[in-house]
């Protein structure tokens, strides 16, 4: 079993740069630093090593409710998502720029696999996006009712599979009457395997 060691805690949030509602972080490669993004802010935020923004690195989405940062394994591409209504970007981090917007609900396999989890709870959206390395693929968060791991073809077309996030396979809350949501995910290369944070559930 993975063991979890504490190194250390930063503070990142910084009200003048608009980085009031952290969502997501993404190491930023190469050298030492992060990604982050905040939903009440139209920002892609470059952190240094020790959780400062860096203004200079940073630059503008389109969009407010990003809720979700990922980088591809060159560094060179970004993935966002969007709560509601669901939604993927795709950033070129040299240009600064969206290469790709597209709603899950327009993509293959949407009314099969997603359309009635996403009409049972509408402002229940995606909350966390990461990459799979060895295929490219993209992997996102719905955060609850029902919570879901959502994989998406690195073109952003199409649905490839959808799981729910049941306690059967272990997602429970530490407290037994306690409530589970899915808040970020990250993708484990090492391991092949991917990391999930449920707040709620405090694991």
């Amino acid at each position: 079993m993975a063991q979890l060691t504490f190194v250390r805690r930063l503070d990142i949030r910084d009200k003048a740069a608009g980085l009031t509602e952290p969502s997501g972080l993404a190491l930023a490669r190469p050298g030492r630093g992060y990604w982050t993004v905040s939903d009440d802010t139209r920002r892609i935020l470059r952190l240094n090593a020790d959780g400062q923004v860096r203004p200079d690195k940073s630059f503008a989405a389109p969009r407010k409710q990003l809720e979700g940062i990922a980088a591809d394994a060159s560094g060179d591409t970004l993935y966002a998502c969007r709560e509601t209504p669901a939604r993927i970007l795709k950033f070129d981090v040299s240009s600064q720029t969206v290469t790709v917007s597209r709603k899950l609900s327009k993509m293959q396999r949407y009314a099969e696999t997603l359309n009635q989890a996403f009409d049972a709870a509408p402002g229940k959206g995606l909350e966390g996006i990461t990459t799979r390395a060895s295929d490219g693929h993209i992997l996102a968060l719905k955060e609850s009712k029902p919570g879901l791991l959502i994989e998406i073809s690195p073109c952003l077309t199409r649905i490839v599979a959808a799981t729910e996030l049941t306690p059967q396979q272990g997602f429970r809350a530490r407290d037994p009457d306690g409530a589970v949501d899915f808040s970020g995910i990250a993708w484990d290369q090492t391991r092949d395997a991917a990391w999930i944070v449920s707040d709620r559930a405090r694991r």
